[in-house]
């Protein structure tokens, strides 16, 4: 994976507001997210994306914890799912491909082109998309905006960020994989 395109984050305060994704995706029921990555310490959560709400505790993130791929969803009722990679897959100082899929049933999680093992600590709801939260108003790429704060800075690099509206296939993640490295 080339560099030349990637934006590189710091890791506090350094991150880019994108709420007008919200027009465009905020009624998805069904998506795909996906980004090349490479973080330069895996140590502690790193934010790729998230979308919140600026006035209360509401949010969607996909990040990194530790090496493994996580996936959180809270709406301002209570905790609805938080599915994690079962093992770490994401090393650091080196390009990665994750990708998050909602097919309407559960999100899956995918790291370098391909499905991985996933254990959900928290299942309330895993059918929840953008769709599912009622006051969504703040979206951004390398932390996330929530309830009047920024958390999880990302420290490192991000390039080819996407968001489709339709849950890709198997196929589909492993050609972006494969066409984007």
């Amino acid at each position: 994976k080339s560099s030349s395109k990637a934006i590189n984050f710091a890791g506090v305060d350094d991150y880019i507001q994108i709420d007008s994704l919200l027009t465009s995706h905020g009624t998805d029921t069904n998506g795909t997210i996906s980004a090349w990555i490479n973080i330069s310490n895996i140590t502690g959560e790193r934010s790729v994306f998230s979308a919140g709400d600026w006035n209360a505790n509401e949010y969607f993130e996909f990040a990194v914890s530790d090496g493994k791929i996580i996936v959180y969803a809270r709406t301002a009722a209570a905790s609805q799912f938080n599915v994690i990679a079962t093992t770490a897959s994401i090393n650091a100082n080196k390009w990665h491909h994750i990708a998050i899929t909602q097919n309407g049933t559960r999100p899956t999680l995918y790291s370098d082109g391909l499905a991985i093992a996933m254990t959900d600590t928290i299942a309330t709801n895993l059918t929840l998309w953008l769709a599912g939260f009622v006051g969504l108003d703040k979206a951004s790429i390398g932390c996330i905006v929530y309830n009047g704060t920024t958390i999880y800075d990302y420290l490192g690099a991000i390039a080819d960020f996407k968001i489709f509206n339709k849950a890709l296939t198997p196929i589909q993640i492993r050609d972006l994989y494969e066409n984007e490295k």
